[in-house]
């Protein structure tokens, strides 16, 4: 019996962000195709040798949205997404005053620009989270945390996004990114954060 040696190739596709265009998954593995050939028995090792069949993920449209989203608002000034967890960050120090959830006024035109680009997302919703430092009792944190993000959510509304699609939640400084020892590391633990829920 002659023997037929098959060399497969198989790429790597990674799914990400950067992904340009989908592959379909294929109908008939390599597998399916030899066997149908040789019509004879063949175990997965000596059919497929050093390789193998690899499934190639596809990135699907709403995960795709959801990149040139936060790939849009990344680029506004006092935004940062963290490439970890996806959570959209807003600067504290440009929101509000010390000690205050008023929203200031330069940071309207940057949660507008946050609601234009959120439109164009499909049965997307956002939880709008914000966190204080370890300074004061926990309680009043707690509270200050919760209206700062109801205060950020407000004005997403105003600018457009459906109030149905907003959720709020305040964390106090129970999940501090920086230390706590330092001025600056505390400033940056003030903060609001955005998660886009799919």
């Amino acid at each position: 019996m002659k023997k037929y040696i098959v060399s497969i190739s198989v790429f790597l596709i990674l799914a990400g962000c950067s992904t340009p265009s989908r592959m379909a998954l294929p109908l008939v593995t390599e597998k399916d195709l030899l066997m149908s050939q040789t019509n004879s028995s063949y175990s997965d090792a000596s059919v497929l040798g050093y390789g193998g069949l690899l499934i190639i993920p596809s990135i699907s449209d709403k995960e795709e949205e959801t990149c040139q989203f936060k790939e849009e608002i990344a680029s506004i000034e006092g935004i940062e997404v963290d490439p970890r967890t996806g959570a959209i960050r807003l600067d504290q120090n440009i929101l509000f005053p010390f000690n205050s959830d008023k929203v200031s006024d330069n940071s309207v035109y940057v949660l507008r620009k946050i609601a234009r680009a959120y439109s164009k997302l499909n049965d997307a919703r956002i939880k709008v989270v914000g966190y204080t430092d370890n300074v004061g009792e926990e309680s009043y944190n707690a509270n200050l945390s919760l209206s700062r993000a109801r205060s950020v959510a407000d004005i997403l509304i105003q600018s457009g996004i459906p109030k149905e699609q907003l959720q709020t939640e305040g964390r106090g400084a129970s999940e501090f990114i920086a230390t706590n020892q330092t001025a600056a590391g505390r400033a940056k633990n003030r903060r609001v954060e955005l998660h886009v829920i799919r």
